[in-house]
Formats: structure tokens, sequence, C-alpha cells
């Protein structure tokens, strides 16, 4: 009876710990984050995820729907071009290495800023809407991306490719 008692005892109090945890937190909308434009004259909507290592932008014509992800980098050295690398959190990877890489010096503080736009194809986009991206290399250099970034990042791809 004791052992059954104190069983008890320790799952409620679990319980509502785990509740009092949750219930401090408030959901996040990051639909809401996202940033739209409608240009009537051209018959195009934009829409585009907040500004940081990588960017999810979905333009929608009468011809159909292009979503592109910008990847971004600083280094203080200028690094070799060499195609664009995403792995993601469960092992799996994309390589394209034909992508091409921009580069410009930015100055003496930030160094170089590397630059690339990928088109996404559908098949491509359940990657980013599926899996968290835990790495990416774009001109030879790495760039980990935290877990609250991946997050976002996927939340925003599940968000814009709803859009239409």
């Amino acid at each position: 009876m004791k052992k059954s008692f104190l069983l008890i005892a320790v799952f409620l109090c679990l319980a509502t710990l785990t509740r009092a945890q949750t219930a401090d937190e408030p959901a996040v909308d990051y639909c809401k984050q996202i940033s739209r434009d409608t240009d009537a004259a051209a018959g195009k909507h934009t829409y585009e995820s907040p500004f940081d290592k990588m960017i999810i932008k979905s333009v929608v014509t009468s011809a159909g729907q292009t979503i592109t992800i910008n990847f971004n980098t600083h280094q203080m050295e200028l690094s070799e071009e060499a195609g664009l690398y995403i792995k993601f959190t469960d092992g799996k990877a994309l390589r394209f290495f034909g992508q091409k890489i921009d580069h410009k010096y930015e100055n003496s503080v930030t160094g170089y800023n590397y630059e690339t736009t990928l088109i996404v194809s559908p098949e491509k986009l359940e990657y980013f809407k599926t899996k968290k991206v835990a790495i990416f290399q774009i001109a030879n250099i790495d760039v980990e991306v935290n877990d609250d970034t991946a997050t976002q990042f996927q939340a925003y791809a599940n968000c814009i490719a709803n859009l239409k």
C-alpha cells in the first residue's frame, strides 16, 4: 500500500512539474513572422522568413510558386567557392556541387560575406519541412546551426510551403 501511494505521489508531482514548465511557454506562431509583399501590377506575392544564416522565400505568380533558400556566412579570409553542402540532424545530406557562391569584402571587422541562393524543388523542400539543418557548408566554410535556429527554419519552411 505504501509503495502504491508513493508511486502515485511521485507521478502526480512529475505531472504537475511538466504542466508548470509548459504552461509558462507560449506557443510561437512562426507563420506570423513571415513578411508578405504583394505587387499587384506584376501579379506577384512574395513571402520571406526573417533574416538569419538561412532565409527561405516564396514568390507566387500565375505561373506557380518558386521557393528559394539563401545561405550566408562571414569569414575573415578569402575562401574557395566550392558548392553547397547541407547536413541534417538525422544524418541525411544534400550536395550541390555546381552551386554558384558569391562573395564580397565587407570590412576589416566582418571580413568576407559568402552567399548563395538555392532554388528548391518540391522534393528537396520536403527535407527542409521534415528535418532540421545541423550544418551547412558554403565555400568550404562550415556553418553550424543551433537547435533553436533549426527549429525556426523548419517551421518557416512549413509555413511558406503552404502559402499560395
